[in-house]
């Protein structure tokens, strides 16, 4: 939790920063619900509960009082998951007993509520009878580790169909026709003793596992094609064929089965790196894995120009699979694409050069960073790009663009305090930032800027009068060059309070009005408030970049920018408070002289500024 808040961005949502989504080196987190306490998992592939329920996923969740249950998809490099829930003691959803969203508390005299909050699932299967089972635990407490169940004890039920009869088939493992019944068995366990002697059998068991490959449950189908490189020539061939099959995850299944089986894939990744399945080329991409740069460079480069960088998991994997060459395969991906000049990278681009964070790619980031031509979010791409390299070269670039007037001053310091007690401790970063004069915590200045309060008497223009008149476009620009302390207009101003232009297209007039009428009505994501006060009774109002808790030992300092962009380091030992701030840091109109009709012309002129 202390670690979340130290490299937590500003706006970010926390689900976001826990399971650190919007870094390089991170797959997506699949179903973020909140707060719980997850528990055991299992897939039922087949069993007593009919074909409607193969391929289901099953997740405990204690705290929730809740299994879940999920029908996983292929969707571009990973799956797609839809919950559901399979099964609860609490469809009212009162919990107790951990911190999420939607709790209530609930009295100690409603049994009936304690009741429904006591089921505690804390495993579930799939029996060898092909029923699931799952177990709940008697204890009252989730969360902090802590239990208050003495008598370690629980309760075991069965799900089945109505009038089922479990019976549990009697496998003879010294036989083959036994081991297949084994390996088509529901339990996870028990397949696995199947397998096992099978691969013993070697092209002994061939026949009967070329059976199994036309069962009419793909799960159990491949169970069989996991076995074929383990049963003689004539099972590897058919494994090879399958990677040309129609049906890309039987292309999937049968390149795994290769791989785990210890086969050589560069042959196999190089005919099908252009496969049309992003699930394959995924496996592709991480079966490169620790394989040198020499001899896969050609396959990375065809992966790189298929790969849609806009999904994660795609990326990700060309990421994986480079994992301890990313410059030399960085390099290679760059000759043979051949993007253009820095300026001109398209945007897929950028993104393979952010998650392959090699140090060859440095001074052509520094480049973009530098280069006014292109936009700001591209430019604090390239930043973030470099934050994430583990190389001096990128530290000392980074403390470069830090000591230069530009509008990446701010965030290249941000980096650089994150960065110095973390990755980049071990480069002098500390001593680099005292050097430039840009942070020693035992000399800063520190300046308050708060956000003034409205005078309780002043009158303030009304939404309704607003509306009422008729903008005019031309006055309006005029007028709104009294809001370039916080917002950038044509590209003057500091990048400080959100983006204007193009914003109204997507607004009612009177959502204009209102927004600029009264600020702390809503605030943008992303925009919401910081109030520090220090201990030597200064305030400053603004956003943070870093988010530090200042009562986190070795803790970076706070970074916070205010009004007119300014920037400032706060050392923890300078802060009394940190609390949100619950108002908007907008100026309301009054403060900014603004009356009605201005407004009226400000909102005219930004329905057409874009």
């Amino acid at each position: 939790m202390q670690r979340n808040k130290a490299v937590r961005r500003p706006g970010q949502e926390y689900s976001k920063v826990h399971w650190r989504q919007d870094d390089p080196g991170t797959m997506d987190a699949g179903d973020v619900y909140g707060g719980g306490s997850p528990t055991g998992i299992t897939f039922y592939e087949n069993g007593a509960l009919g074909p409607q329920w193969e391929g289901l996923l099953l997740s405990c969740e204690a705290a929730l009082n809740t299994i879940f249950g999920y029908k996983p998809v292929p969707k571009d490099g990973t799956f797609e998951l839809k919950r559901f829930i399979f099964l609860t003691s609490n469809p009212g959803k009162e919990y107790d007993g951990a911190d999420f969203s939607g709790r209530k508390e609930i009295k100690e005299g409603d049994k009936n509520k304690i009741s429904r909050t006591l089921f505690r699932p804390s495993d579930v299967t799939v029996g060898p009878d092909g029923a699931i089972y799952f177990s709940d635990w008697f204890d009252p407490r989730i969360g902090a580790s802590s239990h208050l169940d003495e008598s370690f004890s629980g309760t075991i039920y069965r799900i089945a169909p109505k009038g089922f009869k479990p019976s549990i088939p009697k496998i003879d493992l010294s036989t083959i026709q036994g081991q297949i019944e084994a390996l088509r068995s529901p339990a996870i366990n028990t397949r696995h003793l199947g397998f096992r002697a099978l691969k013993g059998h070697g092209k002994k068991a061939a026949n009967h596992v070329f059976k199994l490959l036309d069962d009419g449950n793909k799960w159990i189908a491949a169970r069989g094609v996991w076995l074929l490189p383990h049963i003689g020539n004539q099972g590897v061939e058919i494994c090879i064929r399958m990677l040309k099959d129609t049906d890309s995850e039987k292309r999937v299944v049968a390149y795994r089965a290769l791989r785990r089986a210890g086969h050589d894939m560069v042959p196999h990744a190089r005919r099908m790196c252009a496969d049309p399945s992003p699930q394959v080329r995924r496996e592709i991409a991480l079966s490169l894995r620790d394989i040198p740069a020499e001899k896969t460079k050609d396959i990375f480069i065809t992966l790189a120009k298929n790969c849609d960088t806009e999904d994660k998991n795609s990326l990700e994997a060309i990421g994986l699979g480079a994992a301890n060459q990313e410059s030399e395969i960085w390099t290679a991906v760059k000759n043979g694409i051949r993007p253009g000049e820095p300026k001109d990278w398209p945007d897929s681009f950028a993104r393979l050069t952010w998650r392959l964070w090699g140090s060859a790619s440095v001074n052509d980031l520094k480049s973009r960073c530098n280069d006014t031509s292109l936009s700001l979010e591209k430019r604090k791409f390239a930043l973030e790009s470099i934050a994430f390299i583990d190389d001096e070269h990128a530290s000392r670039v980074m403390l470069e663009i830090a000591s230069n007037e530009s509008p990446l001053k701010g965030q290249a310091i941000a980096w650089l305090l994150r960065n110095a007690a973390g990755e980049w401790a071990k480069h002098g970063i500390s001593e680099g930032l005292k050097e430039k004069g840009i942070y020693d915590p035992e000399s800063i200045t520190i300046v308050p800027a708060p956000v003034p309060m409205v005078p309780e008497d002043a009158l303030s223009p009304k939404v309704e009068e607003i509306l009422k008149l008729k903008g005019d476009p031309l006055k309006g620009k005029n007028a709104a060059l009294r809001c370039i302390l916080c917002h950038q207009i044509d590209d003057k101003g500091p990048d400080y309070g959100p983006n204007l232009k193009g914003w109204a297209k997507t607004q009612t007039l009177e959502g204009i009005v209102r927004a600029i009428a009264e600020p702390s009505a809503g605030i943008a994501l992303g925009y919401k408030g910081t109030e520090v006060q220090l201990k030597d009774g200064g305030t400053i109002h603004g956003i943070t970049y870093n988010n530090s808790d200042p009562w986190i030992k070795n803790a970076p300092p706070l970074i916070i920018q205010s009004a007119g962009g300014i920037t400032q380091f706060i050392p923890n030992n300078r802060i009394d408070k940190k609390r949100d701030l619950n108002r908007s840091l907008m100026y309301d109109p009054v403060m900014l002289g603004l009356n009605a009709q201005d407004i009226a012309d400000i909102a005219a002129w930004l329905q057409n500024y874009r």
